[in-house]
């Protein structure tokens, strides 16, 4: 079966940050030769002060204005990822466009999707009959965990203090619950996602099984994207070979990284009060999991992957953080 024979699939990965994005997009999604593929496509359409804080990716630009954005100027972001239209027409194929950006625009799910529904009817002009998301969600207090290591290098007395006082503010409704904190609220965009673009468009996969079990996860992620047999089989085996691009570390502990000042990092002697790791306390882990317990409740019941082995849904027990490896 092939785009022409159906009209073609746009393929949507919202590659949240820290779920296996880069992986998939340096050493997968390359490989794949049945489809095109655009992982972190730029632009030179924005150019405004905003496109290039965020280094004038594609999808971060257009997800920043108003979803008008894909009927006023999708014919010219289209042909930035496929070139001429008619061209691209004569021979079709299906697409798949990976950002991390999308998944960042999920603090407002609402409009993420209404974009969603704008680009998949822009998208048919261009011979795509069907949109399918994928997303691959991370358990709320691991993720916040490792973003708030991620952003050390950019905070100048990061410590544990500081670590447990982004959690108090992502878990306030009065500050960034209903901002920030919505990133990782994958209940709500998931139900935008279906009310926009209906029941069949959307495969939630937990970023853990892959932790746990990458071969599986990337077989099911393949037969998503339509993969031969074949090639399913050839992605698998190398991915189940392969070693994760992290060093073990007790359960819980994230390094921190150094201070950069521009560049160039900051000596560690000039930076007092900085940590060099912060930890996932059971006290802090309960405390995100309650704030997300209602939502991750509802997701675990819609769909296939089981949640509450994973811990997104307790068991009659605290939740306890999954093993983890030190960021580098």
């Amino acid at each position: 079966m092939n785009a022409a024979s159906e009209g073609g699939t746009l393929f949507l990965h919202i590659g949240m940050p820290k779920t296996g994005s880069t992986f998939l997009q340096d050493h997968i999604f390359p490989k794949l030769d049945h489809l095109h593929v655009r992982a972190v496509p730029h632009t030179a359409l924005f150019n405004e002060r905003g496109d290039k804080a965020i280094e004038r990716r594609l999808m971060g630009c257009a997800l920043r204005r108003a979803a008008s954005i894909w009927s006023a100027a999708g014919d010219q972001m289209f042909e930035e990822l496929l070139g001429n239209r008619m061209d691209w027409l004569k021979k079709p194929r299906d697409l798949l466009i990976s950002d991390e950006a999308i998944g960042r625009a999920a603090r407002r799910p609402g409009t993420l999707a209404i974009h969603l529904a704008a680009l998949a009817e822009h998208a048919r002009k261009w011979g795509f009959q069907k949109v399918k998301v994928l997303m691959v969600i991370r358990r709320q207090d691991t993720w916040l965990a490792s973003h708030y290591a991620q952003i050390s290098n950019r905070v100048t007395a990061a410590n544990q203090g500081g670590f447990e006082q982004m959690v108090a503010r992502t878990l306030d409704p009065r500050i960034d619950r209903c901002g920030f904190g919505m990133v990782i609220d994958y209940a709500a965009l998931q139900a935008a996602i279906l009310r926009e673009l209906g029941n069949a468009s959307l495969t939630v996969l937990p970023h853990e099984a892959m932790r746990a079990d990458k071969g599986a996860t990337l077989r099911n992620i393949l037969i998503w994207l339509r993969t031969p047999s074949e090639m399913v089989e050839a992605l698998t085996q190398h991915a189940e070979g392969s070693r994760a691009n992290v060093r073990q570390a007790e359960t819980g502990v994230w390094a921190l990284r150094p201070y950069q000042l521009g560049k160039i990092n900051a000596p560690s002697w000039a930076m007092p009060g900085r940590g060099k790791t912060i930890r996932l306390t059971s006290t802090l882990s309960a405390a995100i999991l309650e704030s997300y317990s209602a939502g991750n409740a509802l997701l675990a019941r819609s769909i296939p992957a089981d949640l509450q082995k994973w811990g997104y849904v307790p068991s009659g027990t605290a939740p306890r953080p999954v093993l983890e490896g030190i960021a580098s």
